[in-house]
């Protein structure tokens, strides 16, 4: 039978030996490393798909909220047009104050802002994870719907506020509230499903005796006029940005979905 010694307490190993450990060492923190460095890689993904997941939910309710307040916002833009008309019938001297005042306080303080969902491109910013979106032109598709178009539409919402501010400005010269206590005394929900701007609507056009205005020469009404017809024209413009902007959410919303593989 073959007997093996063990090595004696003063062997000294060969340099060859002290290299093939260092290597196996190495290599075993290095493969533990690369293992370490895939498993986080793969989370990261799983939740950049995720909120990738959420950010298609975040536009769907983005698109409806953009077609909701565009359809608002034409329905304005038909009354404004109507209370040029009125103003001009009123510069030609058939001043009917009782509908200056309704399409004014119909339309003339009135355009609608979509409300955004930005929940998951809030996280994917502070999570630093837009690195990780697989597509080079999706990241931009991204970016461009987020930095660009809806920025466009802020800016636009701007713009006309300004003109609403400047419409209100002269509204304060033509308008009195004379008139109009019995509907403030009233209360802000009326049986039968109508409510309080309904009825005061309703009410401005019937008030008998007429309602007063506090200037009616045809210059005035010309200033109001231009500012009506500015004030349309934002609001014109402002719409152009909502369809701009939906026409982003749903190809961005298409895209995604083709490159996470979701169904539409």
């Amino acid at each position: 039978m073959e007997v093996h010694y063990p090595r004696h307490l003063t062997h000294k190993k060969k340099w060859s030996e002290y290299l093939s450990e260092f290597f196996m060492l190495f290599f075993a923190v290095f493969l533990g490393f690369l293992v370490e460095n895939f498993r986080e890689h793969k989370v990261e993904e799983q939740r950049v798909e995720k909120l990738m997941h959420s950010m298609v939910e975040n536009i769907k309710y983005d698109t409806v909220r953009l077609q909701v307040n565009l359809r608002k916002n034409l329905e304005v833009g038909i009354g404004l047009d109507s209370f040029r008309f009125q103003i001009n019938e009123a510069i030609q001297g058939r001043v009917d104050a009782n509908r200056l005042y309704y399409y004014y306080w119909k339309y003339g303080q009135d355009f609608n802002v979509p409300v955004m969902n930005d929940a998951a491109i809030i996280q994917l910013k502070s999570a630093g994870m837009l690195r990780l979106v697989k597509s080079y032109a999706l990241a931009t598709e991204i970016g461009d719907y987020y930095e660009r178009r809806r920025s466009a539409m802020v800016g636009g919402g701007e713009v006309i506020k300004k003109m609403q501010d400047d419409l209100l400005a002269t509204y304060k010269l033509f308008f009195s509230f004379q008139g109009f206590d019995d509907i403030l005394k009233r209360d802000t929900v009326y049986s039968g499903g109508d409510t309080f701007m309904e009825r005061k609507y309703n009410d401005i056009l019937a008030a008998n005796p007429p309602l007063k205005l506090i200037h009616s020469s045809p210059a005035a009404f010309e200033r109001l006029y231009n500012d009506v017809a500015a004030y349309e024209l934002a609001l014109r413009s402002y719409n152009a940005y909502i369809r701009y902007t939906k026409q982003g959410a749903d190809s961005l919303m298409k895209h995604i979905n083709e490159e996470y593989g979701f169904e539409p």
